[in-house]
């Protein structure tokens, strides 16, 4: 028999739920953007990011915060649904509420990013919170993976914590 001449009604059924269920496998694909930290250096890295400007001012324990901890010359690497299934795109779990990061380095050494109060008043700064301007980003046809390296040279620079 013809594969293009089906003829009894039960084989065109068949044929049809064939093809609903590759239509359907090809709609539920999930594809995810990879978000890392490449810590370069020698130093562990503590990276705490929190949320000054959505919390209450008065109480201090009210600050959102999270902490990222990178082992010396290590990755640290998240994955967030695109598309439908889409997650807030960046480092922090919740990064539309961070507005403030302090990355230390070993305890010894501190870069401070508030920003909370003008956004573009960080900008001037290799900032961890923009990964538009700030990371590496490297596209497939289905996905982005997007890199901040942290170097010497940004422990160099660093605050000094007494």
């Amino acid at each position: 028999m013809n594969f293009l001449q089906i003829t009894s009604k039960m084989e065109k059924q068949v044929l049809l739920i064939i093809v609903i269920i590759i239509f359907m496998n090809s709609c539920n694909k999930v594809y995810y953007d990879t978000f890392s930290v490449d810590n370069k250096t020698d130093k562990e890295i503590i990276i705490e990011g929190y949320a000054v400007k959505w919390s209450d001012k008065i109480n201090r324990d009210s600050i959102y915060w999270e902490t990222i901890k990178i082992l010396p010359n290590s990755i640290y690497s998240v994955k967030k649904g695109t598309g439908e299934s889409s997650e807030p795109e960046g480092v922090f779990e919740a990064p539309h509420i961070i507005d403030s990061v302090n990355i230390y380095f070993n305890n010894e050494r501190i870069i401070r990013y508030t920003c909370f109060e003008d956004y573009h008043a960080c900008s001037d700064k290799k900032n961890i919170l923009n990964y538009q301007e700030y990371y590496d980003k490297h596209c497939d046809e289905h996905s982005c993976t997007y890199v901040y390296s942290i170097t010497n040279e940004d422990y160099d620079t660093a605050e000094v914590i007494n």
